[in-house]
């Protein structure tokens, strides 16, 4: 009865305060919050739980996804250099002269940079690059600066959906189940080419007349020289290069299964011995890419999830959820993962959500060989990661809070 009640009680506590961390951490920065509570609990749990990993040292490590939270940062390294090269700033004037300042033209274009970047460094990392070029675009044009954001946001979550790395549900979810970046491409790419079409559809309706430019508005920007938006070209096309190629090994990953961390790490450790020391974050590479990257908020909910598990929630959860996803419990699926997205850190969100994955693809009895494309596990992770990425996007809730944050560590 004692561990019994032990064990419900630990559930309940390791449930209450995952909640809390997704839904405040969040809303500030202080982004050390669930490490310390994931520690403190874990410690609690082991004390007083019977039968805990106490008795087992180490034997919880192997399920850290290490080559996550290796990823991350390495991914961290790409975005910090091409803010410094002012990459947002020269889209942002080379849009505005290929499109001579007209209102849909010029959404449409602002928009696209998002889009691509997402493919490559993640959507939050896209959209903070360009906030403030598009907080002063709109200043300078004398128009609302919300078509614009809102029409980034759209469109850096649509191109998220083509890359395992373009979201933090994408990049939990294939790591987390070791869906390769290839395998996870062939999956999404009819979904994300439906809703991207679908987008471009609605784009004039929705921001075909959102605002009008005087002629002096347009002329003083039209006369800036694209140019001088770029601080470091040659770091830029430097930056560029490694990317692609950090793709390209990113593709044949399932080939060699070397995962998505390997190639991550050689790309910017290349990238960074070709890079002059004058395009480094002045406060410190390795202190910048710990702030961009969240290690803290990232280890400590992988903490957390693991509290979740030990308790059991995720197991008991995993179970229930296999068997009443069908149809209806598909389109459920999407729709609560959406709601949630907006309101809770999706990153906490889908750090939970692997080992309840995992859960119900045992309770099905599915191999991991066929956790990437069996029906029945195709019913369960991919309602969950369209919902959460598209969700975060077109409530402007969860991904809007994020790119602020992002923003705040960037400037």
């Amino acid at each position: 009865m004692t561990n019994t009640l032990l064990d419900s009680t630990g559930s309940l506590v390791a449930l209450l305060i995952f909640l809390a961390v997704g839904i405040f951490s969040s809303q500030s920065r202080r982004e050390i919050l669930p490490l310390a509570l994931g520690a403190t609990f874990l410690l609690v749990y082991t004390a007083f739980v019977p039968h805990s990993w106490l008795f087992a040292p180490y034997s919880w490590l192997k399920d850290i996804d290490f080559n996550l939270l290796l990823t991350i940062p390495a991914l961290a390294v790409f975005t910090i250099l091409l803010h410094r090269t002012g990459l947002a700033g020269f889209l942002a004037v080379k849009a505005v002269k290929l499109t001579q300042a007209q209102p849909l033209p010029l959404l449409f274009l602002t928009a696209l940079g998002p889009f691509v970047l997402a493919l490559f460094i993640g959507s939050g990392a896209a959209l903070a690059l360009g906030l403030p070029v598009t907080f002063f675009l709109a200043a300078e044009l004398g128009v609302p600066v919300a078509p614009f954001l809102t029409s980034q946001l759209l469109a850096a979550s649509v191109g998220s959906l083509f890359s395992a790395v373009g979201s933090s549900a994408g990049l939990i979810v294939s790591s987390g189940l070791g869906i390769s970046y290839g395998t996870y491409l062939g999956v999404l790419w009819p979904y994300a080419t439906a809703v991207l079409l679908v987008s471009l559809a609605l784009f004039p309706l929705f921001w075909g007349h959102s605002f009008r430019i005087s002629n002096e508005r347009k002329a003083r920007v039209l006369e800036y020289d694209t140019n001088l938006a770029l601080s470091e070209p040659v770091v830029l096309w430097r930056t560029l290069i490694a990317l692609a190629g950090v793709t390209v090994l990113f593709c044949l990953s399932s080939v060699f299964s070397w995962g998505l961390a390997l190639p991550a790490w050689l790309g910017a450790a290349v990238l960074l011995l070709v890079t002059p020391s004058s395009a480094h974050p002045q406060r410190g590479l390795a202190t910048e890419v710990m702030t961009q990257a969240r290690l803290p908020f990232l280890v400590g909910l992988v903490l957390l999830a693991e509290a979740l598990k030990l308790s059991g929630v995720t197991g008991a959860v995993g179970q229930v959820w296999a068997h009443v996803v069908g149809p209806g419990g598909t389109w459920l699926t999407l729709v609560l993962s959406a709601t949630l997205a907006a309101v809770t850190d999706p990153t906490s969100l889908f750090v939970a959500a692997v080992p309840t994955l995992k859960a119900a693809f045992a309770s099905l009895a599915l191999a991991p060989t066929r956790w990437a494309n069996a029906p029945q596990a195709l019913g369960l992770w991919l309602p969950l990661v369209l919902g959460t990425t598209l969700g975060s996007g077109a409530l402007l809730g969860g991904l809007f809070s994020h790119t602020l944050a992002r923003q705040a560590q960037l400037s």
